[in-house]
C-alpha cells in the first residue's frame, strides 16, 4: 500500500507509541509493517505477542459460533439448557434465561463491566469476578428492563466463558484451542500469558510512553487473549475466505448496522459494509476491520495508550485509497479532537494576552502585591480544582478504577489541559496582585 500521508512510523511519534504492528489483507494475500520496540531490548516483528483487548471478543464470537454449529446447539437456547452444575446458579437466577446469541450481542440486560486487569497475578477466579468480589470492577448485574437492548457488557462475555468451563468441563485454553486456534492454524494466539515465551511479548505503555507491568485477566473472553499481528491478521483471512461465509452471516445477527456477535458493522457507501472491533486495556490499543465485499483486511496491534488515534489515522487513509466513505467512529474522532484544538487555541489566546497586560501592568508598577481573605479564598479554590482535574483524568483513583481516563479523551487533551494549568496560574497572579493607587490631583 503507498502511503499519500504520513508515514506509519511518523504517526507512531506523534502519539508516543513504542510500537506498533500493522497488516493488510488483499485476495488472500497478507502483508506487514512492523515499527518501533517491543520492549526495552526487541524489536517489533511479525511474531511479537500483543495483548488483544477487547478484540478477545471477536475470537470467542468466532469460536462460540463453531462450537455451536460443530454439537448443534442453539444461539437461541437459554443458558441454563447446558449441563452446569449449580454453582452456576448460587450467583443470579435470572442468568439462566439469558440466551447465548444475547450474551455475544451486548443485549443480554447484564450491566457494563470494565475490567482493568490485575497485577502480579493476584486476581480472583472467575466465579468471584462475576460475584464482584474484586476491588478494581463492579459486579455483574441484571436488569429485565434492559434486556433486548445494546448495552456493552464485557461482564456478559465472562458469563459465558464460565457457563462453557463449566459445562465442558475443560478450562478456556482447551475450548479455544479444539474449538478455532488449532483448526485455524493460529499457533501465537494465546489465552494467557506464558513465562516461557516471554522475550516474545511486547510490553504495554502509557499515555506518555512510558512502559507499565503487564495485567493478567481471569476474564479471557471479554479481554485477555494475546496475539501475533501474523496470527491476526490470519484469523481475518480465514473470515474473508467464501468456505467461512456462514460466519460472517451469523455475525450479521440479522442486521444491517449496529453490534453483531462478537463485532461491530456499518455500512460505507450505502452498500459496503465494514466489520470492526476496537480493544482497549491499560497500556495497549488494537483494532481490526475487513470488507467481506472486497475481500480485504486491516489489522493494527499498538502497546501504547496512544493507540487509538493511531489507529483511526491509519483505517481513515486506508478507506480513502479504497474510495469508500469514513465510518462513524472516524467522524466522531474528528469532532472532539476539532473541539479539543479550538478550546486550545482560545485559552492560550485568552491567556496569553492576560498575562502580558498584567506583565505589562506590573513593569510599569501600576499593580502590587496584595493579598486579602476573599482572594485567598478564590486562590486556594483555584488550586482545589486544579488538583482535582489532574487527579480525575491523570491518575487511577476515581471510576473507572484503575484506568486513566486522558487517555480516552481526543488527542491533545494533555496539552489543552497545560494550557489550562497556565492560564490558571495567570489567574492566580491576578488574584494576588491590585492596582496601585493613584494620587489625586489638587486643583
Amino acid at each position: 500500500m503507498v502511503y499519500g500521508f504520513a508515514a506509519p512510523q511518523e504517526l507512531c511519534k506523534k502519539y508516543d507509541l513504542p510500537g506498533a504492528t500493522i497488516a493488510h489483507i488483499d485476495e488472500g494475500q497478507i502483508r506487514y509493517i512492523c515499527i518501533g520496540n517491543a520492549n526495552e531490548n526487541k524489536k517489533v516483528n511479525p511474531e511479537t505477542l500483543f495483548q488483544l483487548a477487547s478484540v478477545s471478543k471477536t475470537f470467542f464470537s468466532v469460536a462460540m459460533l463453531r462450537w455451536s454449529l460443530a454439537n448443534n446447539v442453539s444461539l437461541d437456547a437459554p443458558i441454563s439448557s447446558l449441563d452446569i452444575d449449580d454453582m452456576m446458579w448460587g450467583m443470579d437466577k435470572n442468568w439462566g434465561q439469558i440466551t447465548i446469541r444475547e450474551l455475544l450481542s451486548h443485549s443480554s440486560g447484564l450491566n457494563e463491566t470494565y475490567y482493568p486487569g490485575y497485577l502480579n497475578n493476584n486476581h480472583p477466579s472467575l466465579f468471584e469476578s462475576l460475584q464482584g468480589i474484586s476491588f478494581n470492577h463492579t459486579q455483574l448485574k441484571y436488569s429485565q428492563e434492559r434486556r433486548g437492548e445494546f448495552n456493552y457488557s464485557g461482564g456478559g462475555y465472562s458469563l459465558l466463558q464460565f457457563v462453557i468451563e463449566r459445562a465442558l468441563g475443560i478450562g478456556y485454553e482447551k475450548f479455544m484451542r479444539v474449538s478455532l486456534l488449532d483448526a485455524w492454524e493460529l499457533n501465537h494466539c494465546l489465552t494467557e500469558y506464558q513465562s516461557d515465551l516471554a522475550s516474545s511479548y511486547a510490553a504495554p505503555h502509557n499515555l506518555f510512553g512510558r512502559s507499565i507491568p503487564t495485567r493478567s485477566y481471569v476474564e479471557k473472553a471479554a479481554a485477555g487473549m494475546y496475539s501475533s499481528i501474523s496470527d491476526a491478521a490470519l484469523f481475518v483471512e480465514r473470515l474473508l475466505h467464501s468456505d467461512n461465509s456462514f460466519l460472517l452471516e451469523s455475525m450479521r445477527n440479522n442486521s444491517k448496522e449496529g453490534y453483531g456477535l462478537g463485532i461491530e458493522i456499518e455500512q460505507l457507501n450505502h452498500e459496503i459494509d465494514l466489520y470492526y472491533h476496537f480493544g482497549a486495556n491499560i497500556g495497549w490499543r488494537t483494532g481490526i476491520f475487513f470488507i467481506p465485499q472486497l475481500n480485504k483486511g486491516f489489522v493494527v496491534l499498538t502497546n501504547g495508550e496512544g493507540g487509538y488515534p493511531f489507529i483511526c489515522d491509519l483505517v481513515e487513509k486506508w478507506l480513502n485509497e479504497l474510495r469508500l466513505d469514513q465510518p462513524s467512529f472516524i467522524r466522531d474522532k474528528k469532532g472532539k479532537e476539532r473541539i479539543v484544538f479550538l478550546l486550545a487555541i482560545l485559552l492560550t489566546v485568552f491567556g496569553g494576552f492576560r498575562g502580558f497586560w498584567m506583565l505589562v501592568q506590573v513593569l510599569k508598577r501600576k499593580r502590587y502585591a496584595f493579598i486579602s481573605k476573599k482572594r485567598l479564598f478564590l486562590l486556594i479554590s483555584m488550586g482545589v480544582l486544579t488538583i482535582i482535574w489532574y487527579f480525575i483524568f491523570f491518575t487511577p483513583y476515581f471510576p473507572p478504577f484503575e484506568w486513566i481516563i486522558a487517555a480516552f479523551m481526543p488527542f491533545r487533551f494533555v496539552e489543552l489541559s497545560q494550557i489550562l494549568l497556565m492560564c490558571t496560574l495567570v489567574e492566580c497572579m491576578y488574584l494576588v496582585t491590585k492596582y496601585r493607587p493613584q494620587p489625586r490631583r489638587l486643583l
